[in-house]
């Protein structure tokens, strides 16, 4: 009773804070122990002249803007440290690669559909009258050449996408990738449904090939039409900065 004891909030928070150090100190050991060797594994790991220390590897997770931080100074630091040298938007890269994707990928879809379907009617008139299988192969012929036409604009396009590069040049190089590979595609669609029915009828009445032949070419027409528009379309690239 002679002596002074303490208060009991301060033993309380005394206790508390002693069984906190108790759980949270195993973690900070564990924490060195990554620091120590994520230091010695960078030095041997990275080129000459580039070092991380343990503190900044802990503060880039740590921190909330470090994690998953894609803006474009860290776009350009990396670049840089990698050799590269990259002068523009990042982002229009996107664009540019997606209209040459897309004038490859539509463009061979209208060619497919046009021969698959060309071709369901040529092997159903060649069991009655295998003698015109060569004269009606001209729908496959032209179904075939809207993947060239598709290719050649996915070759511009790839062969552009160069630094620098800006939105302006991505825009340009999905609209003329989608303007190719669209109107193939549509192009396609109407050779498929011309051919299949043409080459039927003129086996009956040979008098219809000339007629099946005109109404292809005006089919290929919306293709070539497509493949004039994108073409001009690259041309437009870099015209921003002029």
């Amino acid at each position: 009773v002679g002596g002074v004891s303490e208060p009991v909030g301060v033993s309380a928070s005394s206790a508390v804070s002693d069984g906190l150090g108790s759980v949270v100190s195993p973690f900070i050991r564990e924490g060195e122990e990554h620091s120590r060797l994520l230091s010695s594994s960078s030095s041997s790991a990275l080129p000459l002249g580039f070092s991380v220390s343990p503190s900044s590897v802990v503060t880039s997770f740590a921190s909330p803007s470090g994690s998953g931080d894609l803006s474009s100074s860290s776009f350009e630091f990396e670049a840089s440290s990698r050799g590269m040298s990259f002068e523009g938007d990042e982002h229009a890269v996107l664009f540019g690669y997606l209209g040459a994707a897309a004038a490859m990928i539509f463009s061979c879809f209208g060619a497919a559909y046009g021969t698959a379907k060309s071709g369901v009617g040529i092997a159903a008139m060649g069991v009655m009258r295998p003698e015109l299988v060569m004269k009606s192969i001209v729908p496959v012929v032209m179904a075939g050449v809207l993947g060239i036409y598709g290719l050649i604009i996915a070759a511009f396009i790839a062969l552009k996408v160069k630094s620098p590069y800006y939105l302006y040049d991505g825009y340009a190089h999905l609209a003329s990738g989608l303007a190719c590979g669209l109107s193939g595609l549509a192009s396609g669609v109407a050779i498929g449904v011309v051919g299949d029915a043409g080459v039927r009828a003129n086996a009956q009445q040979p008098k219809l090939f000339v007629g099946m032949v005109l109404i292809l070419i005006f089919a290929e027409a919306l293709a070539l039409y497509g493949l004039i528009v994108a073409i001009l379309l690259t041309t437009n690239v870099g015209k921003s900065r002029a």
